[in-house]
């Protein structure tokens, strides 16, 4: 673990976002010295021991990681960070920090109490100080506090272009991320890479593609390849398959796949893409290339936004199979235009 921590400081950190300083922003983010706010709600991460869903294993830390919000503001800030946590925080850090026996959780949550929540907390031992700054991403609170305005109907410009996709860049920051996922590499990068060199040695005409593959892949291992401080709009599925138990009929989660949707975008193109996305996610997946049939079943999720040095699923969509390139071109066009604009245009034309 700590070899694998001695690389993250190489890796980009999501300090400020960039955006406009308007009278939407929410509270602040906390500091490692700084004081909290307990006039107001305040948002926490908890760190978990041994767990994969919130009700998994055991509590052992929790930091506050915002405060000076109102409890409203606490409540849509977790049901927006709630899946896609990383944005707002650095989770391996805050997991090795808090001593968590891996696999660890870190979910955000909050308190409208934070006097009486701090208490709580430090009487049993949980309640720890930030390790560092950067721990907490202020440009992940920036986005959520973007959105949040085009919610309430708050006027935002519109922003720069997205550029055209680019699938090879997309599959090597998944690739790149994966070789950090384990102390030294990832075993399925050496095992794919090795496998893809054996297929092509003597047929390396026809075979560009593998080729290709195999030369991100070893240079991913190498840490050539630097993906940056971007965000990436994630589309989740999940895949389900039916299942008999007597006369019992039901549908049993078999994992998903993920759709990246854009990737490689700013903060201003971040918020607007996503308001976008999430207002008619299914616009942006190409429905025939979903699992349907009488014995499974694949089902589109709730759009995320994830920071780009966070894409390393393995079931990540790196052919662009499932995503629709014409919803794509058609969120092009209108991300400059102000964002009640184009979401009135949505509605009426992006599926």
């Amino acid at each position: 673990m700590d070899r694998f921590l001695d690389r993250l400081p190489q890796r980009k950190i999501h300090g400020s976002s960039g955006l406009s300083e308007k009278s939407w922003r929410l509270g602040a983010v906390c500091r490692a010295d700084g004081e909290v706010d307990l006039d107001g709600a305040i948002v926490v991460a908890e760190v978990q021991s041994r767990a994969l869903r919130y009700d998994d294993g055991g509590l052992v830390a929790c930091y506050v990681v915002a405060h000076g919000v109102s409890e409203d503001e606490a409540e849509r800030a977790v049901e927006f960070f709630k899946d896609q946590a990383r944005l707002l925080v650095d989770a391996e850090r805050l997991a090795h920090d808090a001593g968590a026996e891996m696999p660890a959780l870190v979910t955000i949550r909050y308190s409208s109490d934070p006097a009486g929540y701090l208490a709580t907390a430090d009487e049993f031992g949980f309640l720890r100080m930030l390790p560092a700054d950067d721990v907490v991403f202020e440009g992940g609170w920036e986005i959520f506090c973007g959105l949040d305005a085009i919610r309430r109907g708050e006027q935002l410009e519109g922003a720069a272009e997205l550029p055209p996709f680019d699938f090879r860049s997309l599959r090597r920051k998944v690739y790149a991320n994966r070789a950090l996922t384990e102390e030294d590499m990832s075993p399925w990068l050496v095992e794919e890479s090795a496998a893809l060199r054996r297929l092509t040695q003597h047929n390396p005409e026809g075979s560009e593609v593998f080729v290709a593959m195999a030369d991100d892949m070893d240079a991913a291992m190498r840490g050539e390849i630097a993906v940056g401080g971007a965000y990436s709009i994630v589309i989740p599925t999940k895949i389900e398959r039916a299942q008999m138990d007597g006369a019992v009929f039901e549908w049993v989660a078999q994992g998903g796949r993920e759709i990246v949707v854009a990737h490689g975008l700013d903060a201003d193109q971040a918020v607007r893409a996503f308001a976008l996305v999430d207002a008619a996610p299914a616009a942006f997946v190409a429905p025939k290339a979903l699992l349907a049939g009488g014995k499974e079943r694949e089902k589109v999720g709730r759009p995320i936004i994830v920071p780009d040095d966070a894409l390393n699923w393995m079931s990540t969509d790196l052919k662009g199979q499932c995503r629709d390139q014409q919803a794509y071109e058609r969120l092009r066009s209108r991300l400059g235009e102000p964002v009640d604009q184009a979401m009135r245009r949505s509605e009426l034309s992006i599926g």
